[in-house]
């Protein structure tokens, strides 16, 4: 059943794997730095692992996302917000080659304007759409490791969220 797969194959899968635990892991973090940084270390490994299997809007969107969830850090200038929420437009005709892009760039553009502007338990509960446009892509392309990998991701943000919300009161 898997003799025809390559050690390229194999390495391209492993990334996947370490992107989806980076993910979680970071997604389950209560300090938004510790999220970020560990989120933009996700999206680098996410964006090897795209450029690997040719899926070129994955890979430039999470390159874009690692970008934005460090500069967030430091940055919060309505200008900065500016630039990070119209990139994804202007990137649109090399991320966009199906309808079921769409999503996941509008996803991109939410994102952004949460990375700037929200904290805390804000800025999870924005993660929904997030989750929600990859996981419509993924059934769409029929991935059913990235299906998986979104309702992994929605389960860790919502014990989060819950986790915020109750630390909070």
């Amino acid at each position: 059943m898997f003799e025809h797969l390559t050690l390229l194959d194999i390495g391209t899968q492993t990334l996947g794997f370490m992107g989806m635990g980076l993910g979680v892991y970071g997604l389950a973090q209560l300090n938004d730095t510790r999220m970020r940084l560990i989120g933009a270390t996700a999206c680098l490994v996410w964006a090897a692992h795209f450029a690997l299997l040719g899926a070129w809007a994955g890979c430039i969107i999470n390159l874009f996302c690692a970008l934005r969830d460090v500069i967030s850090l430091r940055q919060r200038s309505l200008w900065v917000v500016g630039i990070f929420t119209l990139a994804p437009l202007a990137l649109t005709p090399w991320i966009v080659t199906s309808v079921y892009d769409i999503p996941i760039l509008l996803a991109t553009i939410t994102d952004t304007w949460a990375m700037f502007t929200l904290a805390g338990l804000a800025l999870r509960s924005m993660f929904y759409f997030d989750h929600i446009a990859w996981l419509i892509h993924n059934i769409a392309h029929g991935s059913v490791g990235g299906i998986i990998i979104e309702l992994i991701y929605l389960t860790t943000t919502t014990v989060t969220v819950a986790r915020l919300y109750f630390k909070k009161t």
